[in-house]
């Protein structure tokens, strides 16, 4: 009986690792906080002259996190995320962010490994896809 718990427990385990996409290595690659890349970027959703910035935080658990601080709107929004695919060939991933309640499929293109390119979830409204930079600070 004990043999049995043990298995029911792994494989619970390994469905909440698969769901999450973090056992995949796009999900694997995308972990982590992204900053938005350059001041030159916000103009494309800010008038402040490059003094706001933006984050988007992919934690490996399922768990996520967009960092707003504009002159017009500053946000924290927490919500999850989850992959849906991953196409090495062609270095994209492609997930759905769950933020408060609104589910929005995300398209990821990977620019090298320290940058990504993608319209935010958090401000998927406005249709502008923006490069980040892979926050290595510890």
């Amino acid at each position: 009986m004990h043999g049995s718990s043990v298995s029911i427990v792994f494989v619970l385990a390994s469905m909440a690792v698969h769901l999450c996409g973090c056992s995949n290595p796009g999900a694997v690659k995308l972990s982590g906080r992204w900053d938005l890349d350059s001041a030159k970027s916000l103009s494309a959703v800010d008038d402040d002259d490059g003094l706001g910035r933006m984050s988007i935080v992919f934690e490996r658990s399922g768990k996520l996190e967009t960092i707003t601080d504009f002159a017009m709107a500053k946000a924290r929004k927490q919500g999850n995320w989850s992959l849906v695919s991953y196409e090495p060939d062609e270095d994209r991933v492609v997930v759905i962010c769950s933020i408060n309640g609104e589910q929005i499929e995300t398209k990821i293109q990977f620019v090298g490994d320290d940058k990504i390119k993608l319209i935010p979830p958090n401000i998927a409204a406005t249709r502008k896809q923006l490069v980040f930079r892979r926050n290595t600070d510890k």
